[in-house]
């Protein structure tokens, strides 16, 4: 079940924004992901778990790193989890595939409206091109995104993207 929450957060994003090939990588079914951190805290009560401390989830060649990931569950029962509801990922949220990085300060993952949003100083890089707004919400159903202005990102409050055409931005092309 935290496989496919953290598959719905991770893999569409950069698909969405660069149709790479890459990012299908959080979507396997056949590779673990593999979560680490300092602290887990659990809490049965609220239906939650907590990581916390250098946070990094790898599957395959995919990575998300953070400072803290919650994790909210929709129930507890005689010690099963059930499905996630939410994820959210704090503190200079990365994630990464061979190809491409998106960043922003917190992300969410709501299951309910199949929704993932970066927020804070959000890039986007794969290769030379590179996206930069405030806020990126992308349905993970509809494969539609959504980059939005704020203040806090530079350029003027104003969402910027940098494109080189040419196949100078394709990594795989370097020799």
């Amino acid at each position: 079940m935290l496989k496919s929450a953290l598959a719905a957060l991770l893999s569409p994003l950069l698909f969405l924004l660069f149709a790479a090939p890459a990012a299908a990588q959080f979507d396997s079914s056949e590779e673990p992901i593999d979560i680490t951190s300092d602290r887990l805290e659990v809490f049965q009560e609220e239906k939650r778990a907590v990581f916390t401390g250098d946070v990094v989830a790898i599957q395959g060649e995919a990575r998300l790193a953070a400072k803290k990931l919650v994790v909210h569950f929709d129930s507890v029962e005689d010690g099963e989890w059930g499905d996630i509801e939410r994820m959210r990922a704090e503190g200079g949220v990365r994630y990464a595939t061979p190809t491409e990085v998106a960043t922003g300060q917190w992300a969410v993952y709501e299951a309910g409206a199949r929704t993932i949003t970066f927020h804070e100083r959000v890039v986007v890089n794969r290769g030379d091109n590179v996206l930069r707004g405030a806020k990126l919400t992308v349905n993970v159903d509809t494969n539609q995104s959504v980059m939005e202005s704020g203040s806090e990102n530079g350029a003027n409050g104003r969402v910027r993207g940098l494109f080189f055409t040419g196949g100078q931005n394709d990594p795989s092309e370097e020799s």
